[in-house]
């Protein structure tokens, strides 16, 4: 059944006007948002913005369909001048790179994130036992 949701995700048409920098900026909002959420003031920033970048896969979904589809429009071109067909094999290779330097670049920004976060609010909540 998991997988079945998955391929239906995966083959999903992105929406009208979704580009690369829109889905970039959707996956930024969705992984904030869930900082908003899950930031206690209290546990590592590294694990909060780890769960946060978690929360949102369907953003990183549709971010990734989004370069899938620029990578393939872009394979279109240059196989029109060049004369050659980019493999589908380069095509996913190009696809999973610009994945894993996003996904480090969301990892190291919402580190970051948390961070401001704590430092505009710097009181944690406190616990039921040590109130004074």
């Amino acid at each position: 059944m998991l997988i079945l949701l998955l391929l239906a995700e995966v083959s999903a048409p992105l929406p009208d006007n979704m580009t690369v920098r829109k889905a970039t900026m959707n996956m930024a909002r969705c992984v904030q948002s869930q900082i908003d959420q899950l930031d206690d003031g209290i546990s590592d920033a590294r694990t909060v913005a780890q769960g946060a970048t978690a929360a949102c896969g369907g953003a990183r979904g549709l971010l990734r369909r989004s370069l899938a589809q620029a990578i393939d429009e872009l394979a279109l071109k240059v196989a029109k001048k060049s004369g050659e067909p980019v493999s589908d094999a380069e095509k996913t290779a190009n696809v999973e790179e610009a994945m894993s330097n996003l996904d480090e670049s969301i990892g190291q920004n919402s580190v970051r994130w948390v961070l401001q976060k704590r430092a505009a609010d710097p009181a944690p909540p406190k616990k039921d036992d040590e109130a004074p």
